[in-house]
């Protein structure tokens, strides 16, 4: 399983929706909000699938960049 601290920078405007949709999702937890454009979240998921769900944040409508702030991966089975 991998755990990582995502930095989501966002367009101000898009930044609520962008919360919504990671408020949405089983796999990542909103922690909190700065600078009313960077989202604080965490990730967990398996390990094969980050790289794909960290191109796929980047990709959402209103989110200008992705930071991961580190990944912790677990041994998986």
């Amino acid at each position: 399983m991998a755990i990582t601290g995502i930095i989501l920078h966002t367009l101000g405007e898009k930044t609520d929706a962008v919360r919504a949709m990671v408020e949405q999702s089983d796999d990542l937890q909103f922690y909190g909000l700065h600078e009313e454009k960077h989202l604080v979240i965490v990730g967990e998921m398996p390990s094969r699938e980050l790289k794909r769900r960290l191109e796929g944040l980047e990709k959402t409508d209103g989110v200008l960049a992705v930071y991961t702030t580190f990944v912790n991966t677990e041994d998986e089975q």
